[in-house]
């Protein structure tokens, strides 16, 4: 039987999981275009490291009350998903001289870490 709460909770769930996919996302795309698009220079791969530490920083600085491990876990699974794909499709030397991989992991990082000064 479908109650009014259990419908109330299964939709938060559903908003949920649908606006961390979406984040997940434009994190992905955003540092994936800056740091391994094919007329990228330097400029943009500055701003693919900028942009790996900038975003996850903004992200743990809301979220201060959630563990590093369960952060990672919810805001940079499409990350650890595209360090993944990245290997297994265009190989680690390419990921690596990109600047895909070391952003990617800078990010993962800062998600971690970041909010372990609060002790």
């Amino acid at each position: 039987m479908v109650t009014q709460t259990n419908l109330k909770t299964s939709g938060n769930a559903i908003v949920k999981v649908a606006f961390l996919f979406v984040l997940n996302l434009r994190m992905l795309t955003t540092i994936g275009y800056s740091a391994q698009d094919s007329h990228t220079n330097f400029d943009n791969q500055v701003d693919a490291v900028l942009v790996s530490i900038s975003m996850p920083f903004v992200i743990v600085q809301q979220t201060k009350h959630i563990e590093g491990l369960k952060r990672m876990l919810m805001f940079g699974t499409g990350l650890i998903l595209s360090i993944i794909t990245s290997l297994s499709l265009v190989g680690f030397p390419y990921s690596f001289f990109t600047g895909l991989i070391p952003c990617l992991t800078i990010a993962l990082v800062v998600l971690f870490y970041g909010g372990n000064n609060e002790k």
